[in-house]
């Protein structure tokens, strides 16, 4: 944790130490409520989060900021959760750069189920420095066959040098060799 003295730290502001919180656990009711208790008494906030239940498990991330004073406390409140069988990871994370004429995209992909997928499209969008800010994948039964359907939605952040035609026109032809249908998007 960032020590409080006259010197701030680039993770502290006006509002406190942002802090990203990684939650792993059996999945049962309450856990939520739990850890939001904790960064209530330490009289933080809970500032945004991505949770949900995976093959019986409970996995979450969320953003929270706490006084700097007590960003350490909840740290090791946290961390005394694990008695419970909650894993719960801390760290400190600094304010986003700007990204100055960064064009925000959705990438949707649905197709027949098989190894690979993720790996191929995520390597070709890194291969082009396109950073994949959210990705939510599913394997759903189709509609007619009863099949594997893979589904995948992405939210991205294409750099300058990146034109969306080319991008569209290469995702598309990646789509095409992987048998799945890939669909891009201005993300308004």
């Amino acid at each position: 944790m960032t020590s409080t003295n006259s010197s701030r730290s680039e993770t502290t502001s006006a509002a406190g130490v942002s802090l990203v919180l990684t939650v792993v656990c059996p999945d049962r009711p309450g856990v939520i409520d739990g850890i939001s208790a904790l960064v209530a008494a330490r009289h933080g906030n809970w500032e945004e989060s991505r949770m949900v239940r995976l093959g019986g498990m409970f996995a979450g991330i969320a953003r929270v900021t706490a006084p700097a004073a007590a960003s350490a406390l909840l740290a090791a409140d946290l961390a005394a959760l694990e008695r419970d069988g909650i894993a719960v990871s801390v760290r400190e994370c600094a304010p986003a750069p700007p990204q100055v004429g960064h064009r925000a995209m959705l990438l949707h992909i649905q197709g027949a189920d098989h190894e690979g997928i993720v790996h191929a499209i995520a390597g070709f969008l890194a291969g082009r420095g396109v950073n994949v800010e959210e990705l939510a994948t599913d394997v759903v039964n189709a509609p007619l066959s009863g099949g594997p359907l893979f589904t995948a939605t992405a939210r991205l952040r294409c750099p300058p040098s990146v034109a969306p035609a080319e991008l569209r026109r290469g995702l598309d032809d990646l789509g095409r060799r992987l048998g799945i249908d890939v669909s891009l998007s201005d993300d308004v």
